[in-house]
């Protein structure tokens, strides 16, 4: 008993032998169907294929000489076999056909796409098909089009198998009139559908024969005879000379030829036209040029906006970083074969948050797209501008220049960066850093000139911003050390090896102690102890010093609440919190909550902060948190007094109760007469707004006599103690207030 499938196999092949179409002469209309199909989809091959119980027969083709193949290696089987239209984006990446002989071999196929054709809806005698010779993903327009022109397709083998099925001679004749007329109104749908009509020049007269859609594209409504001279008058002038040399070359190498171009009608509209033909030749001499011209205005627009989308940066209208990535690789994959210098600049815009945060977003895209145009100015004919996202730019120089000339754009560039912005009548002040590398003296491919790039902006940026930045070995070296510090940090801080110690904090006038502060130490594998000297770097890290800073928290409230629970009382401890810890809101909150589920007195607790912290672009946000703390009883200290640019400001505008004199200056008493008087002028300032002052990093005894003598009410130092672990650190406290607990 036969198989459903073997079954079907043999009505197929009946409704094909009925069609009688196998091996008959080339149609026209066929022939038109398989050039628009092949146009439309920018592909060298187009086939109508019938699939016999052994081979494909091709009823029309274009761009392949073969007349057929065995079946057994035929792509429009497996679309016939499926029953629906096949894809192959890349037929040497599909298990199916990799090993195909047509693949491997000509005509090298890599794309297919196919459309199966049945006159009943049931059986599918073959396809529509275009090949081509590189991958390619179609486009939804492409497919539907092919669609259409294999039904187009199928209404012609209707019309041919009426054809065949009429006997008598009349109704033969009638049948045959009528397959015509519908062949020609199909070949009119396939040209109105796919905006493609057909064309032919007398190459002896230059005269041109238009169909119908070829005269509706060009807008023109006479049947007035066309020459080929000015047919080419309807191209636009920029494309005009590429038009005429190509069909030209076409005529002298008896050729086929292609291309698009822009094209005005005769009634002034500017459209997007695809031509293709070929030379026929009579006698070995060419006569005559044929082939199609299409109206791809809609698709033409629709590539570009896919591509705008894709490269433009939608806010500033300049290349993004998907162009700009694409470009680098692609300059220096130019460069290794003729070896060149390209020179990398990244900008970041100083200062950028605060804008947006102040004068709203509106008032920031203002200042980003002000940036745009302004690069685009001062670098015009010297560098290409993109916008890598944010408020981070890059200029890309891809020809030699002096160095006096890369850091003169550079300091132009940042010079009229500097101009203020004018925004709802206000003027926007802003600076911008910027980092330099170069090809290939600092890197050999684009993600290591980048990252140079980056480091020589992120050394300017820690510098003081404003300026501009070189990469060098030197910085190279200083981040390899950054990311061993780094890694250190957040290996111990996983280890749970992240630890506070403890140094005391004197009252000058007797030497009692009445607290502590915290510093940081990792406990190595080996038993030693590293201090900061041996991981500072990590601390501009914010990832390592949040890890840092949520360690010696965790340390300091598990050390009191075991103190306490001792009756044992270490006086007020004080830590340092890194600025990164003053970027999220609930910073306090968080505090808070440790210390209350801890059962510690929010006065025991001391809050250290440095003037980096008020420099960044999170003011606001600082002033909200110190607020709360201060609200809750934690006290608030300013370390490293003096060494700031805004010290007083901060004072004014920051509830502090304490000021930490630097131990720069402490160094410097006796021996520099300015720092004497200025360590003289901050304990007067302290007190006279009410505020403790404690020097820090006192070592010697005269040292300590000055700052007695000048009234300093607190101090640390070696000359006291160095920083101890807990345990050590208990012998040194005062009384226990066991009340404090309460």
């Amino acid at each position: 008993m036969l198989a459903f499938e073997e079954i079907h196999e043999i009505e197929r092949l009946k409704v094909l032998a009925d069609l009688r179409i196998l091996h008959t002469p080339c149609s026209p209309a066929f022939d038109a169907i398989v050039q628009a199909a092949a146009a439309i989809f920018g592909c060298p091959i187009g086939l109508i294929s019938l699939v016999a119980e052994d081979n494909q027969w091709f009823k029309s083709k274009c761009g392949i000489e073969l007349e057929g193949t065995d079946r057994a290696v035929a792509f429009c089987d497996h679309t016939i076999r499926s029953r629906t239209e096949l894809i192959v984006e890349d037929a040497r990446r599909d298990s199916r056909f990799a090993a195909n002989p047509f693949v491997v071999g000509e005509p090298f196929i890599r794309f297919y796409a196919g459309i199966p054709l049945s006159i009943d809806g049931i059986y599918y005698v073959g396809s529509l098909c275009v090949i081509g010779t590189e991958p390619k993903t179609p486009t939804s327009s492409e497919l539907e089009q092919l669609r259409r022109l294999a039904r187009a397709v199928e209404g012609l083998l209707l019309a041919h198998r009426a054809a065949i099925l009429s006997s008598i001679a009349l109704e033969e004749a009638r049948i045959q009139r009528q397959k015509a007329e519908r062949r020609e109104r199909l070949l009119g749908h396939v040209e109105r559908i796919a905006a493609i009509g057909a064309w032919r020049v007398d190459l002896k007269s230059r005269t041109v024969d238009w169909s119908d859609q070829v005269r509706m594209i060009h807008e023109i409504e006479t049947d007035e005879p066309i020459t080929l001279d000015f047919g080419f008058n309807f191209y636009a002038p920029h494309d005009r000379d590429m038009v005429r040399a190509a069909v030209e070359s076409a005529v002298a190498g008896c050729s086929a030829f292609r291309f698009d171009a822009d094209f005005i009608t005769a009634t002034g509209r500017m459209r997007r036209v695809r031509v293709a033909g070929d030379v026929e030749r009579i006698d070995g001499v060419p006569a005559f040029l044929n082939g199609i011209f299409q109206d791809i205005t809609d698709s033409y627009h629709a590539e570009q906006h896919l591509w705008q989308s894709a490269n433009i940066d939608a806010l500033c209208g300049i290349p993004n970083r998907n162009w700009f990535q694409r470009t680098l690789s692609e300059k220096l994959a130019a460069s290794e074969a003729v070896p060149d210098r390209l020179t990398l600049m990244l900008l970041d815009l100083d200062g950028f948050k605060e804008i947006n945060d102040t004068l709203g977003h509106l008032a920031g895209d203002c200042v980003l797209q002000a940036v745009a145009r302004r690069l685009r100015s001062v670098a015009s004919g010297q560098a290409d501008v993109a916008r890598l996202g944010g408020d981070e730019f890059t200029l890309l120089i891809d020809r030699l220049l002096p160095g006096d000339d890369v850091q003169r754009l550079a300091d132009d560039v940042l010079a009229e960066l500097r101009k203020p912005v004018l925004f709802d009548k206000q003027s926007i002040y802003f600076s911008a850093s910027m980092g330099v590398a170069h090809y290939p003296a600092d890197a050999a491919t684009s993600d290591d000139l980048m990252r140079c790039a980056d480091m020589a902006l992120y050394k300017v940026k820690r510098a003081g911003r404003g300026s501009v930045g070189h990469f060098s070995p030197e910085i190279a070296t200083i981040f390899d050390t950054r990311r061993l510090a780094i890694e250190k940090v957040r290996r111990a801080g996983a280890e749970g090896r992240i630890t506070p110690f403890y140094q005391p904090k004197l009252r000058l006038a007797d030497r009692s102690v009445y607290g502590f502060e915290a510093l940081a130490r990792i406990r190595n594998a080996d038993g030693t102890v590293s201090g900061p000297a041996d991981f500072w770097l990590a601390f501009a890290d914010a990832t390592s010093a949040r890890l840092i800073s949520e360690r010696i928290m965790a340390g300091i409230t598990e050390d009191i609440a075991r103190w306490l629970d001792r009756g044992l009382d270490p006086g007020v401890v004080s830590f340092n919190a890194c600025e990164f810890c003053f970027q999220t809101a609930d910073f306090a909150t968080q505090l808070i909550k440790r210390l209350d589920q801890n059962h510690i007195p929010h006065s025991m607790i001391e809050i250290e902060v440095t003037e980096t912290v008020f420099w960044g672009e999170d003011a606001k946000l600082v002033g909200k948190i110190l607020e709360q703390l201060h609200n809750e009883g934690i006290r608030i200290s300013l370390d490293d007094f003096g060494t700031g640019y805004a010290s007083l400001t901060h004072l004014k505008d920051f509830p502090i109760d304490c000021i930490k004199i630097d131990q720069s200056f402490i160094a410097g008493l006796g021996a520099k007469s300015q720092h004497t008087t200025i360590v003289n002028a901050i304990v007067d300032l302290g007190h006279n707004l009410g505020m403790d002052v404690v020097a820090e990093g006192i070592e010697t005894e005269p040292q300590l006599s000055f700052l007695r003598s000048v009234g300093c009410n607190g101090g640390q130092g070696f000359l006291f103690s160095k920083a101890v672990p807990a345990d050590e650190a208990v012998p040194m406290f005062g009384p226990a207030d066991i009340a404090r607990r309460a």
